[in-house]
Order: C-alpha cells, then sequence, then structure tokens
C-alpha cells in the first residue's frame, strides 16, 4: 500500500521507494502513474515459461489475487516472491506439472 509520494528521500524512515512518477492526471492529482524498480522475478529457467503461461491465463481471469512481495530498505526493493491467492507462484506451478 503506497502512503504517500514525496518528491525528495525522506529523513524519518529507512522503508520507502526509489521510482519515477510517469503521469498525473488532473491538477489535483488523484491519479499518479508510477515506474516501480522492482519489474523482474527471477526462478528456475525450466519452470519459468510455465509461470509466464499461468500468469497470462491469470491476469484474463480477475477472480485471483496475484500480488508481489517486495523487501524494502532505504530506498532499495527487491522482488522476493510473486503470490496467487496467496500461495508462491514457485509452488503454484509446482503443482502444475
Amino acid at each position: 500500500m503506497i502512503e504517500g509520494l514525496e518528491k525528495y528521500e525522506p529523513m524519518d524512515t529507512d522503508d520507502f521507494v526509489k521510482a519515477k512518477v510517469r503521469f498525473v492526471r488532473g491538477k489535483n492529482p488523484t491519479v499518479v502513474t508510477i515506474e516501480y524498480p522492482f519489474v523482474r522475478f527471477y526462478m528456475e529457467e525450466s519452470k519459468a515459461p510455465k509461470a509466464e503461461n499461468l500468469l497470462r491465463s491469470i491476469r484474463r481471469d480477475s477472480i485471483q489475487d496475484v500480488y508481489g512481495l517486495v523487501a524494502i530498505y532505504q530506498g532499495t526493493s527487491a522482488l522476493e516472491d510473486v503470490m496467487v491467492d496467496g500461495v508462491s507462484l514457485k509452488t503454484v506451478v509446482e503443482e502444475v506439472e
């Protein structure tokens, strides 16, 4: 959950993400498009194509809840896992095999 946007690095916390604002709609913005730095998720090469196909099919099915687990510290972030209905994508791919 995003708690706010700041132009400069916050001094009162280590929990923040450096990201780029790509688009702001309106003078009093309620819609902001953000480019996050965590866009890649690495997994075993033999399972990656299955995971990609699975995520494509899930994106067409809006019933499933998909989100990323991101580690954040002092502006640095890393995508640690992708979750599908609360289960790791790695586990979901193994179950499909």
